[in-house]
């Protein structure tokens, strides 16, 4: 299990974010909800492989039940969001944009810190404060964070533990703004060897909290990729942090003139790091094999099946290049790299172009994938996407388990928001 997850506390001091929204009513949002299930069972390859029929049964009517009222859609979206606990997690309800833009125009950062989520439990770790350093958190206004995070839970899907501690990560802010309401600081009970002790903390300006960040090496990891080149130490490191589409044709030019580098200096150790990669679009790690001289000119990526279909193969022809790479390639992953990071940290194990260093993936070798297929619910505009593939990856099968690295290396927290430096990477080829 991955040791820790950073999260920066994103807090709206606002909780009233619900103001100003025309309401749906009872009936509406029952219908909301058939819709949305009966879509899931229509379209999903296998829906219920998480959660059987009866189960699914229970949810709805316990949702139904604590619905009493007429709700906006950022309200009825904190109940809708309970499905995600039936389904993978590739599908899933959409955070409507009236809820981020909530957070996008308070001009206030509930902390301008970063809290640690570690096996079940939240850590402080206080950059400007070391006395705070690594310190347990048991109680956020009294509320004890058990509490907090079995609710949370109910909200996310079961799909791979790490999965499950990703989300957390990324929504829990916003829904426990939500969900219990706090201003501008909240009361914070602590726990260090043994001892408690309470703190308030209060909120910071957006302007602050990206100062520090912009200030410090936090921005590294940013950066959607970065490329680092040691040619005195005949080393090199291709950071790719996402695979977001928006960011293709910028990625394509810079990785060409990245390989040309390499070659020209005579490069023959490169690090490849997709360890805080969590995925995106396939077409990132084909362009990178484009340019791999061991891998073959046409090669299987994954296996997958989906409601029509089945034992469907995709394969890849690798286009022509005028550059290729045949030094030493070295892939560092962690429980953090999902979906299709995943895959290209398959094909690199499954074609043994070097060596995987680092942890066994968060996302797992057979997964359910989502093929842009997006349905709006037509009362409360809430979106709701749903995976249309049952994908095996190209060393996996269907065990829950990720790839699995060659050479195991701890990925300290740390490495979420910094990136691996030269000294690092020397000890790595140790």
């Amino acid at each position: 299990m991955r040791k820790t997850i950073i999260i920066v506390i994103l807090v709206v001091t606002n909780c009233y974010i619900l103001l100003g929204q025309h309401l749906i009513t009872v009936e509406q949002m029952y219908d909301d909800i058939d819709y949305c299930i009966d879509t899931y069972i229509k379209v999903h390859p296998e829906p219920y492989y998480f959660s059987t029929e009866d189960h699914f049964e229970t949810i709805i009517k316990q949702l139904k039940d604590d619905i009493i009222h007429p709700m906006s859609q950022a309200e009825f979206y904190l109940y809708l969001s309970k499905l995600n606990y039936l389904f993978d997690s590739h599908s899933g309800i959409i955070m409507p944009e009236s809820i981020v833009q909530a957070v996008r125009e308070n001009n206030k950062l509930f902390l301008s810190d970063i809290i640690i989520f570690d096996k079940g439990t939240f850590h402080i770790n206080n950059h400007f404060d070391p006395r705070y350093q690594n310190n347990e958190i048991l109680t956020i206004n009294d509320i004890k964070t058990t509490e907090i995070l079995s609710e949370l839970k109910t909200r996310t899907s079961r799909e791979g533990e790490h999965w499950v501690e990703e989300q957390i990560n990324k929504n829990w802010p916003i829904y426990y703004s939500s969900l219990y309401g706090i201003r501008d600081s909240v009361n914070i009970k602590l726990r260090n060897n043994n001892e408690e002790h309470s703190i308030v903390y209060k909120a910071c300006d957006i302007a602050a909290w990206a100062e520090y960040y912009v200030t410090t090496n936090c921005i590294e990891r940013v950066k959607p990729f970065n490329f680092y080149f040691y040619p005195e130490l005949n080393i090199a490191l291709f950071e790719f942090n996402s695979f977001s589409t928006q960011d293709y044709q910028l990625f394509k030019g810079d990785l060409a003139n990245a390989f040309n580098y390499l070659n020209d200096v005579g490069i023959s150790n490169l690090f490849v790091d997709i360890s805080q990669n969590t995925g995106g679009d396939d077409i990132f790690w084909m362009s990178f094999f484009n340019y791999i001289e061991a891998i073959p000119k046409q090669y299987i990526a994954y296996s997958y099946d989906t409601r029509e279909t089945t034992n469907n193969t995709l394969v890849i022809n690798k286009y022509y290049n005028n550059t290729t790479y045949q030094g030493k390639l070295y892939l560092i992953q962690s429980n953090k790299t999902y979906s299709s990071a995943v895959s290209m940290s398959s094909i690199f194990k499954h074609y043994n172009l070097g060596c995987v260093i680092g942890e066994e993936t968060g996302g797992l070798c057979g997964s359910f994938i989502n093929s842009s297929y997006k349905v709006t619910l037509p009362n409360s505009k809430i979106h709701f996407r749903i995976s249309t593939k049952k994908q095996t990856e190209v060393v996996g099968e269907w065990n829950g388990r990720g790839v699995i690295p060659d050479v195991n290396f701890n990925i300290g927290w740390e490495y979420s928001y910094k990136s691996f430096t030269i000294i690092d990477l020397l000890n790595l080829l140790q």
